[in-house]
C-alpha cells in the first residue's frame, strides 16, 4: 500500500507539471488506473478512508483524461467501500450511476463486470 502511495505521488507530480492537454491526458489516464488499483489494495487491508480518497483521485484523473470507462470503473469499485461501511443501498445507487457514466463508450467486458458487481451489491442490500 505504501509503495502504491509513492507511485501515486509521482504520477500526481507528473500531472501537476504537464502543461499541454496531449501531455496531461496520458498521465491522467495512468493516474486513474493506478489510483483505482491503490484504492482496491487499501480496501483489501481495511484502510477504508484511504480507499475512498484514492477512488476520488482516480475519478478526477479519469475525468481529466476524458476516459469514461476509467471513470465508470473507479466509481463502481467505490461502491464496495459503501458496502463495507454498511451502506449497501447507497452502493447500489453508485454502481448504477457508474453504468450511466460509462455510457456507450464501455467495452463489453466492463459492461458485464458492472452488471455482475451490481448483482453482487444488490445481494448485500
Amino acid at each position: 500500500v505504501d509503495q502504491m502511495s509513492a507511485h501515486l505521488s509521482t504520477l500526481e507530480d507528473a500531472l501537476t507539471f504537464a502543461a499541454l492537454p496531449e501531455t496531461r491526458r496520458p498521465v491522467a489516464r495512468a493516474l486513474a488506473g493506478a489510483a483505482t488499483l491503490a484504492a482496491w489494495q487499501a480496501l483489501d487491508v481495511g484502510a477504508v478512508e484511504r480507499a475512498w480518497r484514492n477512488y476520488e483521485l482516480g475519478k478526477r484523473a479519469a475525468q481529466e483524461a476524458e476516459e469514461p470507462m476509467y471513470l465508470a470503473h473507479a466509481t463502481a469499485e467505490q461502491a464496495y467501500v459503501l458496502c463495507d461501511a454498511g451502506r449497501p443501498s447507497m452502493a447500489v445507487e453508485l454502481i448504477r450511476d457508474a453504468q450511466r457514466l460509462g455510457g456507450k463508450a464501455m467495452s463489453p467486458r466492463l459492461t458485464a463486470w458492472l452488471y455482475a458487481a451490481e448483482a453482487e451489491i444488490c445481494a448485500r442490500a
